[in-house]
């Protein structure tokens, strides 16, 4: 009993784990046409375009999955051996896009929102230097989020945004890095997380008796409405 107990807690753990992260998939993978599922959300029709500034290596840049809090399952995108920044006193700039879709894997439940969190990133002691992630989103014009750190502007850990209910969404995200002081050193992205938010629950189905009554009233005439039925939102 004592083993068999043993084993059936080692595989909870497993599948705990499983569940909560996935191992990292290169970009350079992913805009060869794969997707990452994450929980019930699938990101997929990635691609990327360099805007500005020195170009970038897509073989150095992981994505991997978060679904630590079911109801904010994400992304965290690593940047391996310092690829966008510098450790010299040089002038670099990166300035490009990635840009992906994501959707619910069935109709329910809804993306209400999004997060960005700016988790290891150095500005060093530049007197001229940034590193910003801005995501927007098709559809809602003017609205984003934005993390950074900037020598003129300080920094911005966390940002957030919410929106009406949605089974899918086009995501841009907008990346700079770069350092104009070529005394100071240590400007660098490492690692940024971006979470979608959903609805909490999903709204109850009638019984089938209640399917029925609703019916017989229907055919009666009595001129009963039927109820719109809305999803629950989460502030």
């Amino acid at each position: 009993m004592k083993k068999i107990t043993l084993v059936m807690f080692a595989s909870l753990c497993m599948s705990l784990l499983a569940n909560t992260s996935h191992a990292g998939v290169l970009l350079s993978d992913l805009i060869s046409g794969n997707s990452l599922t994450v929980g019930d959300k699938v990101f997929s029709n990635w691609s990327t375009s360099d805007v500005n500034g020195d170009p970038v290596d897509l073989d150095s840049i992981s994505i991997a999955g978060d679904n630590s809090n079911p109801l904010n399952p994400g992304l965290v995108y690593s940047f391996a051996n310092g690829s966008l920044g510098s450790s010299d006193p040089d002038y670099f700039f990166y300035d490009f896009d990635i840009s992906f879709t994501v959707s619910t894997s069935s109709n329910l439940p809804l993306i209400v929102g999004t997060s960005l969190q700016l988790t290891d990133a150095t500005l060093g002691n530049s007197t001229d230097g940034l590193v910003s992630v801005l995501t927007t989103y098709t559809g809602l014009v003017g609205s984003g989020a934005e993390v950074y750190l900037d020598s003129f502007a300080g920094s911005q850990a966390s940002d957030s945004l919410t929106f009406a209910g949605v089974a899918s969404r086009d995501v841009n995200l907008n990346i700079v890095v770069f350092n104009n002081d070529f005394i100071s050193d240590s400007v660098n992205l490492a690692e940024f997380r971006q979470y979608f938010a959903q609805s909490a629950s999903v709204p109850a189905v009638p019984e089938p008796v209640s399917l029925a009554t609703w019916s017989v009233l229907g055919l009666a005439g009595l001129g009963f409405s039927r109820r719109r039925r809305t999803l629950p939102t989460v502030s």
